[in-house]
């Protein structure tokens, strides 16, 4: 039920929301309702590792010298994040797989994206 000052926009742009979310459908449900024909999609997130111990390794190589607190949030972060096959599922059981692509950033780091 979200409301927006403008019923459609020519960009939708967001950075590390995705692995917050419990419900994944909601940022879809986003794109398709606020997206129009020609919107670019620009959606950055972690993704997460194949296993514990990688996502440790992770955290440990990014953020070595980071107070531990923190090293555990990134931890938790990277844990809670959807693999880039989770989130291609999501896209296609949204209808938006023909529109949008998953592709990797960096080691940690995943972009979706597209032109609806």
């Amino acid at each position: 039920n979200l409301s927006l000052p403008a019923a459609s926009y020519p960009l939708i742009f967001s950075s590390s929301l995705l692995h917050h979310l419990h419900e994944p459908g909601a940022l879809w449900q986003v794109v398709r309702t606020f997206g129009t024909a020609g919107t670019r999609v620009f959606i950055a997130d972690l993704f997460r590792p194949e296993s514990y111990e990688a996502a440790k390794l992770l955290v440990e190589h990014a953020a070595p010298d980071e107070p531990e607190i923190l090293k555990q949030d990134f931890l938790n972060s990277l844990l809670a994040a959807f693999t880039q096959a989770e989130v291609r599922e999501q896209l296609a059981q949204t209808g938006l797989s023909r529109q949008l692509r998953v592709d990797s950033l960096t080691e940690r780091h995943m972009l979706i994206s597209g032109i609806l």
